[in-house]
């Protein structure tokens, strides 16, 4: 069994114009007198333009985003690679303002987080200081729920 995940295209379009939107809000913020609304212009314009690309990246992605079979689950955006069976503890949801992610808790999360980008790496740390493990897997913008993925992962028995 095998359950391949892809990019919602109409939703990715539709967060990818909402970060340009917000990109244009923060360059009227950096060009305020208050350095205060200048720092926050400036951390929004990162923020939102990290965002922007990586939405792009996946509207015009055609393979799936994320991969489970009977090696293990693969989040490729990511890029952290196949996080294997034996490797996972535990698989947990978490809900952050509505928005539900999958927690995964591994036996040597290390493993794969050498792997990703400082980005990705910050997320992780920011995710788990919020409650979460180091791995999680965010149901934006993707053509399965939250619910549907654990469903797969329940009915096929790959975790143990």
């Amino acid at each position: 069994m095998r359950l391949e995940v892809f990019a919602d295209k109409k939703k990715t379009f539709l967060l990818a114009f909402t970060s340009l939107l917000l990109l244009a809000c923060m360059y009227f913020l950096i060009t305020d007198q208050r350095i205060q609304m200048q720092i926050l212009g400036w951390l929004g314009i990162c923020t939102f333009t990290f965002g922007f690309f990586n939405l792009l990246k996946q509207l015009f992605s055609s393979g799936p985003l994320i991969v489970i079979d009977y090696q293990g689950i693969n989040d490729k955006r990511t890029r952290m690679g196949v996080i294997s069976w034996d490797d996972i503890l535990s698989i947990s949801v978490g809900e952050i303002r509505g928005v539900k992610l999958i927690s995964i808790r591994s036996s040597n999360p290390q493993k794969y987080l050498n792997k990703v980008s400082f980005f990705t790496s910050f997320a992780s740390s920011f995710n788990k200081s919020l409650g979460f493990s180091e791995i999680t897997i965010s149901p934006t913008c993707l053509t399965h729920s939250t619910d549907q993925i654990l469903l797969f992962i329940k009915k096929t028995g790959f975790l143990r």
